[in-house]
C-alpha cells in the first residue's frame, strides 16, 4: 500500500496494519512484524514505526513481550487502557470483536448516602441506575452499574436503540460536552449479586473501576462501578515520559 507523503507517515502505517488485523492478515497470538520488517516493507525510519506501534499497544491490540517481540492480542479477551475516555462496548469494537449485553435493567432510585456524595447531589434526589453485563464471544465480560442524575438521563431514553453504553449516550446529546473521567482502580471478592450475572465463583478477585465523569463545566454528570472477571479482560495504563523534567 502507498505511503502518502504529504500526510503524517505513523499514522497511515497505523491505520494499514489495523486494518490487516481487522481482516485476519495476523492472527491472534502469532508474532506480529519487527520493526526492522516493518521499515522495511514500508521504507520509513524505525522511529516511525515504533510510533505507529506504540499507537496500537495503547488501543490493546498488540501486547510487548520482553525477550520474545510483539504479538496480536487473543482476540476473545478484551484489552483496554485508560488513558481516552471511551466506553468498554466501544473498545470491543475496536478490536474486532461483536459485544452484546445481557440483564439490562432501567431504574430510578433516590440516591442514597454514597451515591449522593459521588455525584455532588443532595441525599434522596432521584438517580437513573442503569445495570447490564457486557458479552464477548458468548461470555460474560464485565458488569456495570451506572448512575446518573434524573436531569441528564430518564428511564425513556433507554429505547431499543440503545446499545449498551451510558458514556456514548451521554456523548451524544449531554451539554456541555463530556471532558474528562476519574477513574479509581481496585479489586474487590465476587459477592452473591456478582456470581449471578458474571457466573464466576464467590470470592472470586474482580476488577473493580469506579468512575466519575465530569463536563466541560466541571460538572459532575455520571459515577459507574464497573467490575471486570480478570481472566477475560486486560488493563493496562501507558505511561510516558514527562518532557518538562527529564
Amino acid at each position: 500500500m502507498e505511503i502518502l507523503r504529504y500526510a503524517p507517515i505513523s499514522s497511515q502505517i497505523e491505520n494499514i496494519l489495523l486494518e490487516r488485523i481487522q481482516n485476519g492478515t495476523y492472527a491472534p497470538e502469532m508474532n506480529f512484524p519487527s520493526e526492522a520488517e516493518l521499515c522495511l516493507e514500508f521504507k520509513v525510519s524505525r522511529a516511525t514505526v515504533r510510533t505507529a506501534m506504540s499507537a496500537l499497544t495503547a488501543k490493546g491490540l498488540l501486547v510487548r513481550r520482553p525477550g520474545k517481540g510483539t504479538f496480536l492480542v487473543e482476540s476473545l479477551r478484551l484489552n483496554s487502557g485508560l488513558e481516552q475516555l471511551e466506553s468498554v462496548l466501544s473498545i470491543a469494537r475496536r478490536q474486532g470483536m461483536t459485544p452484546e449485553i445481557g440483564d439490562l435493567s432501567v431504574t430510578v432510585i433516590d440516591a442514597d448516602d454514597n451515591i449522593a456524595t459521588r455525584l455532588g447531589c443532595p441525599e434522596g434526589h432521584p438517580i437513573t441506575r442503569i445495570e447490564r453485563t457486557v458479552c464477548v464471544a458468548k461470555k460474560v465480560v464485565s458488569l456495570h452499574q451506572d448512575y446518573v442524575p434524573n436531569q441528564i438521563l430518564v428511564p425513556s431514553q433507554f429505547n431499543n436503540h440503545f446499545d449498551g453504553s451510558v458514556l456514548d449516550l451521554l456523548k451524544l446529546h449531554h451539554s456541555p460536552p463530556l471532558k474528562e473521567a476519574v477513574t479509581e482502580i481496585t479489586s474487590v471478592n465476587a459477592n452473591h449479586e456478582h456470581i449471578s450475572h458474571l457466573g464466576v465463583k464467590i470470592n472470586t478477585a474482580l476488577i473493580l473501576l469506579r468512575e466519575t465523569v465530569y463536563d466541560e463545566g466541571g460538572e459532575i454528570v455520571s459515577f459507574s462501578e464497573n467490575f471486570f472477571v480478570p481472566d477475560r479482560f486486560y488493563l493496562h495504563v501507558l505511561r510516558r515520559k514527562n518532557l518538562t523534567n527529564q
